[in-house]
C-alpha cells in the first residue's frame, strides 16, 4: 500500500489534466480530409473559437470556362483543381468543397511564421499548377487566406473569401484591360 502522501500529488495532477481538457473542449475541433459544405456549415454555426489559417480556393472564372469548353471538359478540369487543392493540405488539415469553384482548407493551430510559409507554399503550388495547364485550356487559379486566433471560424472564412474576390477582380481587370498577358517584345529597328 502506497503512503497518502505519495498518492495526493498524482491526483491533483489528474484533476488538473482533467480541467486542461476540458479548457481545450472550448477551442473548435476541426476534422481532418475531404469534407463537405455541411460539416463546414456544421462547424462554423459551432461558434466555438478557430485558431489557424483558412484559405479559399478557385477558378478564377467558372462560368467562362463552363461557356468555353463546355461541361465535360469543365469537370475534367475540375478534377485537376481538386486534386492540386488536396496536394495543398495535409493528411491532418480540413478541406470542403463549397461550392462548383470553391474549396475551403482549414490548418487548425497553425499561425504566424507558419502561416506565412504555407501561404509562400500555396502560391508556389498554383503557380506550378498554372503553368503545366498552360498546354490546355489554361485555369488560372485564385485564393485567398486569412489567419484567426481564438476567431469565430464563420468570419475566418469570409474574410480569407473576401481576398480570394479581391484577387478574382484584380486578375479579371488585368485580363480584360490586356496587362499581364505574355507579349513578344521585337526590338526597335534601327
Amino acid at each position: 500500500e502506497m503512503p497518502a502522501s505519495i498518492l495526493a500529488p498524482i491526483e491533483e495532477v489528474q484533476t488538473a489534466e482533467v480541467l486542461s481538457l476540458e479548457d481545450d473542449s472550448s477551442e473548435l475541433k476541426v476534422p481532418a480530409g475531404f469534407q463537405d459544405a455541411v460539416m463546414l456549415e456544421s462547424l462554423c454555426e459551432q461558434g466555438k473559437p478557430f485558431t489557424g489559417f483558412a484559405v479559399v480556393v478557385g477558378p478564377l472564372d467558372y462560368p467562362k470556362m463552363l461557356s468555353d469548353v463546355g461541361q465535360s471538359e469543365t469537370d475534367r478540369l475540375m478534377t485537376d483543381v481538386t486534386r492540386t487543392v488536396l496536394d495543398l493540405a495535409r493528411p491532418q488539415d480540413f478541406i470542403a468543397k463549397t461550392a462548383d469553384d470553391e474549396f475551403v482548407i482549414l490548418y487548425a493551430g497553425e499561425t504566424g511564421v507558419a502561416s506565412q510559409r504555407r501561404s509562400h507554399s500555396i502560391s508556389e503550388k498554383i503557380w506550378d499548377f498554372q503553368l503545366r495547364a498552360l498546354g490546355s485550356y489554361s485555369v488560372v487559379l485564385t485564393w485567398g487566406g486569412s489567419q484567426g486566433e481564438q476567431e469565430p471560424l464563420r468570419a475566418v472564412v469570409e474574410n480569407a473569401r473576401e481576398q480570394m474576390l479581391e484577387s478574382r477582380r484584380g486578375r479579371k481587370s488585368m485580363v480584360s484591360s490586356g496587362a499581364g498577358r505574355f507579349r513578344r517584345i521585337t526590338p526597335a529597328s534601327a
